[in-house]
């Protein structure tokens, strides 16, 4: 009865089957969600370990973004036991990506049992919080990202909107200066023109001085 205890499952996780398939088989991201190392050669034969090589074991099927399957040896089984194996099917479906597990071959039942709920505290829990909260804060920062996107276009044109203005303003002074400097300049001419007559009448009357001084 030994190497015939299993444990299957099923969880649903608000992520797209190939973040999840990723979150399983990535050793940087199971470090993320579990916060300890491992190892997952990503191809058929290649090493699997978890939780810093309490468990060890060989990839024996690979079929991304849809299935996975790996040996288990936990390091703590009694001496001489078999590994055990485990199967990962992903399917997605509208609300997210239905992960089933199987288990099988464990040494015992009380491993089994063990495992049922590890499966789910250590693994799927944890799994599912980084990734549904991941997909949460993605989508508030794209929507932040939008916001933003549209106030800096708003502080653009309003920046246009006022160096046009500004632009407006100068051309104006620039005229209003130039209309200035012309009325003074005719100004300027028309008193010269009207002292020239004294000038004159001045000359005038020396002249008439003179001339009456003369015997």
């Amino acid at each position: 009865m030994s190497n015939e205890e299993t444990v299957s499952m099923s969880v649903t996780i608000n992520a797209g089957r190939d973040d999840v398939f990723m979150a399983l088989t990535d050793s940087d991201l199971i470090k993320k969600w579990s916060g300890e190392e491992a190892i997952v050669g990503r191809t058929v034969g290649g090493e699997f370990a978890m939780f810093n090589r309490w468990v060890t074991g060989r990839i024996l099927d690979f079929k991304p973004p849809r299935l996975v399957s790996f040996s288990w040896l936990v390091s703590e089984w009694p001496e001489g036991s078999s590994e055990s194996h485990v199967t990962i099917v992903l399917e997605e479906q509208e609300k997210g990506t239905v992960v089933t597990l199987t288990h099988r071959g464990f040494p015992n039942a009380e491993e089994a049992e063990s495992h049922r709920t590890g499966w789910m505290e250590q693994v799927f829990d944890p799994l599912k919080k980084y990734l549904e909260n991941r997909e949460t804060a993605e989508t508030e920062m794209a929507v932040q990202g939008k916001a933003a996107e549209k106030e800096e276009q708003k502080t653009t044109a309003a920046g246009k909107s006022g160096r046009k203005k500004a632009t407006r303003k100068q051309s104006l002074k620039r005229g209003t200066k130039k209309k200035k400097k012309v009325s003074q300049r005719r100004q300027v001419k028309k008193r010269a023109s009207k002292k020239t007559p004294v000038k004159k009448k001045a000359h005038k009357r020396k002249q008439s001085m003179r001339s009456t001084r003369e015997p």
